[in-house]
């Protein structure tokens, strides 16, 4: 899983292989200005939950595919 300073880099490929694991801290995030580079945007967190799992995560990402999805821990599942 690939990380960086705002936490787990959730997608649909990840997200799809862990519909059924649990992802805490999960914040998705809009950048305010497109023209810089990536790494001197500044964001604004748009949404914010304790806790989902992948398939809820995943249901989220697809309705709003223009925000950065980052999840803070993730609980794999048992089966």
């Amino acid at each position: 899983m690939e990380r960086d300073c705002f936490g787990i880099c959730l997608d649909r490929a990840l997200l799809s292989k862990n519909r059924r694991a649990t992802f805490t801290h999960v914040r998705a995030y809009q950048t305010t200005d497109s023209l810089k580079p990536e790494f001197e945007q500044d964001v604004l967190v748009s949404f914010a939950s304790p806790q989902m799992s992948g398939s809820e995560v995943l249901k989220e990402l697809l309705q709003s595919k223009d925000l950065m999805w980052r999840a803070g821990y993730v609980c794999p599942s048992q089966d």
